[in-house]
C-alpha cells in the first residue's frame, strides 16, 4: 500500500506465466475453430458429391447433410454423458433438442401454412395437429 492507502498491481512472474498460457489456449480455440469451418465445409462438399454421382436428388442430398450436422452433436453429447455415467445431461439433451424441434416446427408452420390457408380450413388444421 502506498501512503494513500491504495495499492498497485504489480505483475508476478507467475501471472506473467498464466498470461501466457491463456494466450496459448486463445490461439488453440481459434485454431480449433478454423479447422472444424473447413471440416464441415470438407463434409458436405464430399457428401454431395458422393450422392450427385449416386443419383440421389439435391434436395434428398441438402435434407441428409442438414441432418447430420444437427443430430450428431447432440449424438456426441449424449454418448459422452452416457459413458461418463451423467444421465442427467443425456436426458437433458433429448429433451431440449425434441422441445426445440417442436417450436421450430410451428414456426415454420405458422409462417408458411397459416397465411397461405383460407380461414375456414383452420380448424381442420388444428385438429390435424392434435
Amino acid at each position: 500500500m502506498n501512503a494513500v492507502g491504495v495499492s498497485f498491481f504489480i505483475p508476478t512472474a507467475k501471472y506473467k506465466e498464466g498470461v501466457i498460457v491463456m494466450i496459448q489456449q486463445v490461439i488453440i480455440l481459434l485454431v480449433g475453430f478454423i479447422f472444424l469451418v473447413k471440416g464441415a465445409d470438407w463434409f458436405v462438399e464430399g457428401a454431395a458429391s458422393i450422392a450427385r454421382k449416386l443419383g440421389i436428388p439435391q434436395l434428398i442430398i441438402g435434407l441428409t447433410i442438414v441432418a447430420m450436422g444437427t443430430s450428431m452433436p447432440e449424438a456426441a453429447v449424449s454418448i459422452t454423458a452416457a459413458l461418463q455415467q451423467n444421465a442427467g445431461i443425456t436426458i437433458g439433451n433429448v429433451v431440449g433438442s425434441n422441445i426445440l424441434n417442436i417450436f421450430i416446427i410451428c414456426f415454420l408452420f405458422k409462417h408458411t401454412i397459416i397465411h397461405k390457408t383460407p380461414k375456414i380450413a383452420y380448424r381442420k388444421i388444428v385438429v390435424l395437429l392434435f
